[in-house]
């Protein structure tokens, strides 16, 4: 669910489709300052244009009986948006209820933990990271390396259609 209170469904052709994407997955608040560091590290101006994410998606899990009535919904969607910028707002999901079978999808074994995942073009997963400590420069470095091999990727293979 998005900021506004849209439903949203991530998809490969809607939302990943000629794109490089961070997605960050956040089940609690104990991973939240891992997760700003990779994505605003990635995107930070000390990182080359050609080595940052076409986009940035933060995925929230709001888990818990709470979260199964329509009001407790509302009233995190409205703080939230209060508390991210505009730009923030824009990028930010919410998933209400039991998120098990996404996160097993998404090979999420631990709530406690973030997750930082890079995206390809067609919405496969070609990385990911899951930790409580927040990266060093040489890891966002080897990231930045990786998202410009996938840009070239991308590109390559829209130059052959």
């Amino acid at each position: 669910m998005s900021l506004k209170g849209e439903k949203v469904h991530l998809s490969a052709e809607k939302h990943f489709k000629d794109k490089v994407t961070l997605v960050s997955c956040i089940g609690s608040r104990f991973s939240q300052r891992m997760v700003d560091a990779w994505l605003n590290g990635m995107m930070s101006a000390d990182i080359p244009e050609t080595d940052r994410p076409s986009q940035v998606v933060w995925l929230n899990f709001a888990e818990g009986p709470l979260f199964y009535i329509g009001i407790f919904r509302r009233m995190l969607l409205i703080s939230a948006r209060y508390q991210f910028s505009t730009e923030k707002q824009a990028c930010t999901l919410y998933h209400f209820g039991n998120s098990l079978q996404v996160r097993q999808r998404l090979g999420m074994t631990n709530r406690y933990l973030g997750y930082v995942c890079a995206v390809d073009s067609q919405g496969i997963v070609r990385w990911h990271v899951h930790a409580m400590d927040p990266p060093e420069q040489e890891e966002l470095a080897a990231l930045g390396k990786l998202i410009r091999e996938m840009h070239s990727k991308q590109k390559r293979k829209q130059l052959k259609i």
